[in-house]
């Protein structure tokens, strides 16, 4: 299943950056037509355009770091040097930055996804971590920086990540999604971790979710949540 589910994400990857490459394109070859029939205005303030610029360079470096894009060798832009710039040089880096903020905005959604999946899986591998490739989707690697077969991992490890993986890429939102004895294949520091884990990743995904469990550390401080069942004498009888 994860080697199934590698393939899955190596698909989606593939299909949103071919989305990404259009959009780009498309705002390329229109930006000479949109600069010259702009209002003529200076654009941004100095210090708004700094900021904007700033934040794009945030947002290129997250995406590396997750393996989204590549490192590009005219970034990160020296922002010092707009200190400079007229009205109309700051006019035509506005329209840079909204398109860029554009093109980047394409990968918004499954970078989001793919951060919250490797900030929690990485969090409890130990000697070992998951990497995004977008040629393989999925890899792991050692401490040492050695490639392991996905299949090498562990049971429990396998388990969490395809757990992980259904939550984040094949649940639709605004659907229930059932789930039993999740401690059935979890050490008990994962069952510590497991509900706030499943809780944020409810909250970025937004879907709702009935859990069964007898593990008071699946449940942990949260019994505003819980909901005990217990069977009558009469029943039992």
């Amino acid at each position: 299943t994860v080697k199934d589910y590698a393939k899955d994400l190596e698909q989606r990857i593939s299909e949103t950056l071919t989305v990404y490459a259009k959009v780009s394109q498309s705002l390329d070859q229109s930006f000479p037509a949109r600069l010259l029939r702009g209002p003529g205005w200076g654009g941004l303030s100095l210090e708004a355009l700094k900021t904007r610029m700033q934040e794009l360079e945030a947002k290129r470096q997250q995406l590396k770091r997750i393996g989204l894009i590549e490192q590009d060798a005219a970034y990160p832009f020296d922002v010092s040097a707009l200190e400079n710039t007229d009205d109309s040089q700051r006019s035509v880096m506005t329209l840079y930055v909204d398109d860029t903020a554009k093109k980047l905005g394409v990968l918004d959604e499954l970078a989001r996804r793919i951060e919250l999946m490797l900030e929690n899986i990485n969090r409890k591998f130990k000697h070992k971590s998951i990497r995004i490739s977008r040629d393989k989707g999925l890899t792991a690697v050692t401490a040492e920086n050695n490639v392991l077969e996905l299949g090498s991992l562990s049971s429990g490890e396998q388990h969490e990540l395809v757990l992980l993986y259904d939550l984040l890429f094949r649940v639709k939102s605004n659907t229930l999604v059932l789930v039993d004895e999740p401690e059935l294949s979890l050490h008990v520091t994962w069952q510590k971790t497991f509900l706030p884990d499943l809780l944020e990743i409810v909250s970025a995904t937004r879907f709702d979710v009935l859990l069964a469990t007898h593990s008071p550390f699946i449940v942990g401080d949260r019994n505003d949540l819980m909901t005990a069942l217990q069977v009558d004498s009469l029943s039992e009888s």
